[in-house]
């Protein structure tokens, strides 16, 4: 088993090349080929336009600060994202275009290959004192989104702050998180090989 974390400033960023926002590459993962197996990172969206096409991925997506944006999917329909850490799931090779409701946002993405790997999402919320950490996929990332923790499990001892994300891999683990606020709030994501359902 492995644990590993990843601060802030080990994020990779870059400016979308449609000039509409920009990308903090969290952690991803690539064939030998170079193709996209998985991706997670935060975004800036700072004006209308069209998303990039990722044809051949999943995509989950939610705004990590009010007031919103709506997707419009065409034919496929619209979601629109009006409360914090609320993810919406839809495919990437779907032409989406943006309407900011409110000016600029920051929002959290995850990108799978649909023909590789599945995600399965959900948020943990602090509050009580403590949160569960608890590992049984092939990958899972505890992303801090708000507020800040102090984790342990097995050799792991550290605290996490928001923007950082514990990662832990291989066999079945269970760890611990003490809230340092009473408004953390972690984003945890579990990357699974295989075609199993997505929530």
């Amino acid at each position: 088993m492995r644990a590993t974390v990843i601060r802030h400033e080990d994020h990779d960023e870059a400016p979308w090349k449609n000039g509409l926002g920009g990308t903090r590459e969290v952690t991803n993962a690539y064939r030998d080929d170079g193709t996209l197996v998985w991706r997670i990172s935060q975004t800036s969206v700072d004006s209308n336009g069209v998303f990039s096409n990722f044809a051949g991925c999943k995509r989950i997506i939610m705004v990590l600060k009010c007031p919103g944006m709506t997707l419009d999917f065409g034919v496929h329909g619209h979601a629109t994202l009006e409360r914090p850490f609320d993810p919406v799931t839809f495919d990437g090779g779907w032409t989406t275009h943006v309407t900011l409701l409110g000016g600029p946002l920051t929002d959290f993405n995850v990108m799978t290959a649909q023909d590789m790997v599945t995600a399965k999402v959900n948020v943990l919320r602090g509050g009580e004192g403590s949160l569960d950490l608890v590992h049984t996929e092939c990958v899972i990332f505890f992303h801090v989104l708000e507020g800040a923790c102090d984790a342990t499990g097995y050799s792991l001892d550290t605290t996490l702050v928001a923007g950082e994300t514990l990662r832990a891999d291989s066999e079945a683990w269970q760890g611990h998180a003490v809230d340092q606020a009473p408004d953390t709030t972690i984003y945890r994501t579990a990357i699974r090989s295989g075609l199993q359902k997505e929530q």
